[in-house]
C-alpha cells in the first residue's frame, strides 16, 4: 500500500485515522424540505457534496465558505446571536469544513472519527443545561466576601 501511495484496505478502521465510512448525504430535496418544516430557531448544520448547509426556521443558507455563510446569517438575524452561540457555530462549521475536505462523515455535536485518535467531545449544551436552574428553581447564591 505504501509503495502504491494508497491507504491500506481491510484493516481495523480504528487503526487508520484517515480512512472512514462514506459521508451520509441527504440530498438537496430532503434538506430543502427539512428547512421548510423547521419551526424553531435552532441551527442544524449539514455537510455534503462540497457544501455546508445551515438550516433554521424557514431558512436554508448554503455554500462552501463558512465565513460567507456566517456573514449572511448575521445579515438576516443581527440581534439573534450572542458570543457563545457564534463561537459554537464557528466551531461546528470548522469541523464540517474539515469533514468535507477529508471526505469524512460530519454529524453536528459529534466528534469527527479519527479512529484511535478520536477525541470525544463533551457537548457544551448538555453541560450548560445541567448547570442552569430550572424555571421556579432558586438561583444559587453568590459567595460573600467577609
Amino acid at each position: 500500500s505504501i509503495g502504491q501511495r494508497r491507504l491500506p484496505k481491510h484493516r481495523e478502521p480504528r487503526l487508520i485515522p484517515l480512512r472512514g465510512s462514506a459521508p451520509r448525504e441527504y440530498g438537496a430535496e430532503v434538506l430543502a424540505q427539512l428547512a421548510a418544516e423547521i419551526k424553531d430557531h435552532n441551527y442544524r448544520l449539514f455537510a455534503e457534496r462540497g457544501e455546508l448547509h445551515l438550516l433554521s426556521a424557514q431558512q436554508h443558507l448554503q455554500g462552501s465558505d463558512p465565513f460567507e455563510i456566517f456573514a449572511r446569517l448575521l445579515a438576516t438575524n443581527p440581534t439573534n446571536m450572542d458570543a457563545g452561540h457564534a463561537f459554537y457555530l464557528g466551531f461546528e462549521m470548522s469541523k464540517a469544513l474539515t469533514a468535507l475536505t477529508l471526505h469524512k462523515h460530519y454529524e453536528q455535536d459529534e466528534a469527527l472519527d479519527w479512529g484511535y485518535l478520536t477525541r470525544e467531545e463533551n457537548s457544551h449544551r448538555l453541560e450548560r443545561k445541567k448547570n442552569m436552574p430550572r424555571a421556579g428553581q432558586a438561583q444559587p447564591e453568590e459567595p460573600r466576601d467577609e
